[in-house]
């Protein structure tokens, strides 16, 4: 078998109108040591056919029943040898030199493990664009507690590494990457290249960002994340290696609670009530929101008699 020193992964699922612009901004930078993996998720539209087109000697098409992103990821990671796993959203926009300009990283830096960049967020439900420019302050183990710093489609990870910290965990529909960067963050450092080398695209339709109810699971399922981070940090790396214990005996966090219920306030700002059901649904747990909820009532009925 063939080794490459990076293997880029891209995962779609009915995405055919999107894969122009987003795989050719890879295929145009791809150098003889680097392999694109193309995936079809079980994809329902022409994604698969749009895929072919770009088959090559170093980008390859393969294509499955639907299982979903991490359980796809996990499976093609898997299938090829190499020193670095690079993600490339499906739709997004990696910038030229992207992938050279990380390798370059783990190759002069051996104690990092995860590179990431800036990048630009589009959201195309507001019509939003802005640049997140996060940066890596303290010891890693603890900086994933706060916020994570990288975005999953901008990142270049040691495959070595990958596989110390146990891979991707089917658990996490969503969140996965969080929950990896959690446990790699025992094997090595973070880096992030200061300067934007990738597009991410937000609210596309049938993804997490673009559908309320995915986008609560994975702020859960975050939450989770954090909470078995914390079982490592106390009782050591192994504490959650029985993973569907510990997801009985986790309760949701009040940070994640506040956290989506200020967004729940933002959703009636907009107007999107289906939206703030469902977020009122799931974010009612601690008493002070069982309190607050109700006198919201008013607030939305003149919102919704403005519409």
């Amino acid at each position: 078998m063939k080794s490459y020193e990076t293997i880029i992964v891209a995962v779609h699922y009915n995405r055919a109108g999107m894969i122009k612009d987003s795989i050719e901004s890879v295929v145009n930078q791809l150098s003889s040591s680097e392999l694109l993996l193309l995936i079809d998720d079980g994809s329902t539209d022409n994604t698969l056919d749009e895929l072919k087109k770009y088959s090559s000697e170093n980008v390859l098409v393969l294509t499955w029943e639907n299982r979903g992103f991490t359980a796809s990821v996990i499976k093609a990671i898997g299938m090829y040898d190499c020193k670095f796993i690079a993600i490339h959203g499906a739709g997004d926009i990696s910038l030229p030199n992207r992938f050279q300009k990380q390798a370059e990283i783990l190759n002069q830096k051996p104690d990092v493990v995860v590179v990431g960049a800036y990048h630009k967020n589009i959201n195309l439900r507001v019509n939003v664009e802005h640049i997140s420019k996060n940066k890596i302050q303290g010891p890693s183990k603890l900086q994933i507690l706060n916020e994570n710093p990288f975005s999953h489609s901008e990142v270049m990870f040691r495959r070595d590494a990958y596989y110390k910290a146990g891979g991707y965990r089917t658990t996490f529909k969503y969140a996965q990457d969080r929950d990896l960067w959690c446990r790699m963050s025992f094997f090595g450092d973070f880096y992030i290249v200061q300067e934007v080398l990738v597009e991410r695209f937000h609210a596309i339709a049938g993804s997490v960002s673009g559908n309320y109810s995915k986008a609560l699971h994975q702020r859960y399922l975050s939450d989770f994340a954090l909470y078995c981070h914390r079982l490592r940090l106390k009782y050591g790396y192994q504490a959650d290696d029985n993973i569907e214990f510990a997801m009985l005996k986790y309760t949701p966090s009040f940070r994640i609670q506040k956290e989506l219920f200020l967004t729940s306030l933002r959703l009636i700002k907009r107007k999107e009530f289906d939206a703030f059901y469902e977020y009122r649904k799931n974010v009612s747990d601690s008493l002070i929101f069982k309190l607050i909820y109700p006198v919201l009532t008013p607030v939305i009925w003149w919102f919704k008699s403005k519409r």
